[in-house]
């Protein structure tokens, strides 16, 4: 084990053995995680009845992905890597935007190197890519890091169209 991890062990407390890399920070009571995985932070959700902010992007899977598109409200699909420093940043802002949108448009991401069949199904070749369904036609895409406010007058955008 590196010398900077047995530092970080020394000054926490291991919160439990199904999510060994999560502790929690000696006089802070704030989480560290280290490799937390999406299904060992539902865990400690429910447990500590933390619940997601409705809007927020919810992961999706390849088995999921079919019945997600086929919704009637527009769908923000955010295809990422965890690898990708961009993806994050979109992942970002896309947690910050999708609040305000919450009842008009679905946001769902998905993680390519886990969901490979949907991101070849679209031929995404590039992380972070963004494409935008209704009624399971693609009819907006966003590849690469868009800033905030373009990104928002797209889903604004959006939202005008369908409520039309």
């Amino acid at each position: 084990m590196p010398a900077e991890s047995t530092k970080i062990i020394k000054k926490s407390v291991r919160v439990s053995n199904i999510a060994p890399d999560l502790y929690i920070l000696s006089g802070t009571g704030q989480l560290s995680a280290r490799h937390v995985q999406d299904r060992d932070m539902e865990f400690f959700r429910k447990i500590f009845g933390i619940s997601p902010k409705p809007g927020r992007p919810r992961e999706i899977t390849d088995d999921e992905f079919d019945e997600i598109i086929h919704s009637t409200k527009p769908v923000v699909v955010d295809f990422y890597s965890l690898t990708c420093p961009p993806c994050q940043v979109m992942g970002g802002l896309l947690n910050e935007l999708g609040p305000a949108y919450a009842g008009r448009i679905d946001f769902f991401k998905v993680n390519v190197d886990k969901n490979p069949r949907s991101a070849a199904r679209f031929q995404i070749q590039s992380v972070p890519t963004v494409l935008v369904f209704h009624r399971a036609r693609i009819v907006d895409s966003i590849v690469g890091l868009l800033p905030l406010i373009p990104l928002r007058n797209k889903f604004d955008q959006l939202a005008r169209r369908v409520s039309a």
